[in-house]
């Protein structure tokens, strides 16, 4: 047991880029206005691969050597979002188009279309064990396939999401633009979709890393490898069963019967941290030789000192870059063992955590090659000003204007555009009334009479 436990350090964080470039992994990147979301590639999740076995069915005392899975080839331009056991959610992201899909063991076809707010809404009825209808008001369309291998009311239901379709587009705009998303879609999952046995540890090794990034910072960033050990001179690889934002949850599956589910989480808000800062009597730190604190809690100690169900948890350092304000509100990568007939002491989880501590440690987003550096917006280009008005030139003293074409700057005595003569200069007006002489203006400065 203690050479199990040793090979049961799971999880090491590395840094090295040449692992991330040579292996698949799952990347959380902001995706336009998907934020929050875990991008799979498509090497690490090449289908998509349902089964109505949960975990605890597929790793459990009751387990076979194998299960039955459905399993067709993902939407054409869209990756793998997040994934369960029984469900799979992708993104288009260039589009905006969302997709689910979802095997359950039970489903109704008529109680599947009365969803439908009208009946023309009503694509197909379910009579050819086929069945969709779409909801205009909410962008979304729904199909329904029967999957009888797995019972005879098994059915797969497929969810289109048009996010980008505009709320205020004419409904029968709407209607055609469903429509054209979710019959194509039905055609294509029924026609290439497949039911078959698959080895119990089916996906064991899928996943050579996981990136797991803060999306409000693009900071917070660790990547986790899920290495192989031996039992029994058996390679054992982690069969990850759901991956959703910052969580990922996986299973080392030894023998029917004894295995080892793993919680891997980042985020603010840690379990542990939160028991350890409530002061709960089984949660405290440990210190390791090389100086870090990591904390341990045991759920469910037992009296002997023994416990499966623990919590370890570490502070991930702060990055450069990161604002003042978040500072204060430090990150965890937390861990969750589960090991059904597996259990713990409290010395032996110790030594287990500084084996996978030495190797532990982040990458500050911005020197990762696979996270494309913030666009900056490019400068809005100032409006160039509008030319100032040239002042209007005064004729130059000693010249005319002539009063016929307009020339300007005459000096002679007839224009030289159209002959006409230059005017005689005016000595002024005299009053009709007092005689005042050399008047300019119209009226007469001295008695105020109207000029003639």
């Amino acid at each position: 047991m203690k050479r199990l436990l040793a090979l049961l350090a799971v999880l090491t964080l590395l840094v090295p880029m040449a692992a991330c470039a040579e292996g698949t992994y799952a990347r959380q990147l902001p995706q336009y206005q998907y934020t929050l979301t875990t991008l799979i590639t498509p090497e690490t999740y090449p289908e998509v691969a349902l089964t109505t076995a949960s975990t605890y069915t597929r790793f459990g005392s009751g387990a076979t050597d194998t299960v039955q899975w459905l399993h067709f080839p993902g939407p054409a331009g869209a990756l793998a979002n997040r994934f369960e056991y029984d469900f799979a959610h992708y993104l288009d992201v260039d589009n905006g188009i969302q997709y689910g899909y979802q095997l359950m063991a039970s489903a109704s076809y008529e109680e599947f279309v009365n969803s439908a707010e009208k009946d023309e809404y009503i694509l197909l009825d379910g009579s050819d064990k086929t069945a969709a209808y779409i909801e205009p008001g909410r962008n979304n369309a729904y199909g329904l396939i029967g999957v009888t291998e797995f019972g005879k009311s098994a059915k797969l239901q497929i969810t289109i999401s048009l996010d980008n379709l505009p709320r205020n587009l004419p409904e029968d705009q709407k209607i055609a633009a469903l429509t054209d998303a979710i019959l194509p879609e039905v055609a294509r999952v029924k026609a290439a979709m497949q039911v078959e046995e698959r080895d119990v540890r089916y996906g064991a090794g899928a996943f050579v890393g996981l990136k797991m990034l803060d999306t409000y910072d693009l900071n917070y960033m660790m990547q986790l490898d899920f290495p192989t050990f031996g039992q029994e001179g058996e390679e054992i690889g982690m069969i990850v069963t759901q991956l959703y934002k910052t969580k990922m949850e996986g299973v080392y599956y030894i023998n029917p019967g004894t295995y080892l589910e793993m919680e891997v989480s980042l985020d603010s808000y840690s379990y542990p941290a939160r028991k350890l800062a409530d002061g709960e009597e089984d949660c405290y730190k440990v210190q390791l030789e090389n100086g870090h604190e990591w904390i341990v809690y045991f759920a469910n100690k037992r009296s002997n000192g023994t416990s499966s169900y623990i919590y370890i948890a570490r502070e991930v350092p702060t990055p450069a870059g990161v604002p003042d304000y978040r500072k204060d509100d430090p990150y965890y990568v937390t861990i969750l063992l589960d090991g059904d007939n597996i259990y713990w002491t409290q010395e032996k989880l110790v030594e287990d955590i500084a084996t996978f501590d030495e190797d532990l440690s982040f990458l500050n987003a911005a020197d990762d090659p696979y996270v494309p550096a913030a666009v900056e917006p490019e400068p809005v280009a100032e409006p160039e000003p509008e030319p100032a008005a040239e002042p209007q030139q005064q004729p130059a003293e000693g010249t005319w204007v002539c009063a016929s074409c307009g020339a300007e700057g005459n000096t002679g005595k007839f224009c030289p555009e159209c002959g006409a003569p230059r005017p005689e200069e005016s000595a002024g007006w005299t009053c009709p009334n007092c005689g005042a002489e050399g008047n300019t203006g119209k009226f007469c400065p001295s008695c105020g009479t109207p000029k003639p």
